[in-house]
């Protein structure tokens, strides 16, 4: 799947929940509409959220769901400090 970073991006976590139908939740972490808005923001969250693999990215056009750990791998993006 081909990406535009420049496109509407939703961030975050995807957590365990039994009322839920699926067993999960969604709790919104932040959004982002630009490339640069969408490099700085995951490069935040790489640096300080110690368990990058349970966030997930939601490209809004398509409604497809992004691994974000891998994404970041694929594109790159390394962390610049330890995480707290």
């Amino acid at each position: 799947m081909k990406v535009n970073l420049n496109d509407y991006f939703v961030f975050g976590l995807e957590i365990p929940e039994k009322e839920s139908k699926t067993g999960l939740s969604f709790y919104s972490m932040g959004a982002t509409e630009s490339r640069e808005k969408f490099l700085a923001f995951s490069q935040y969250l790489l640096d300080n959220f110690s368990g990058p693999d349970k966030i997930v990215v939601i490209h809004t056009e398509s409604q497809k769901v992004i691994d974000f750990d891998g994404f970041m791998k694929t594109i790159g993006l390394k962390k610049q400090r330890g995480a707290i």
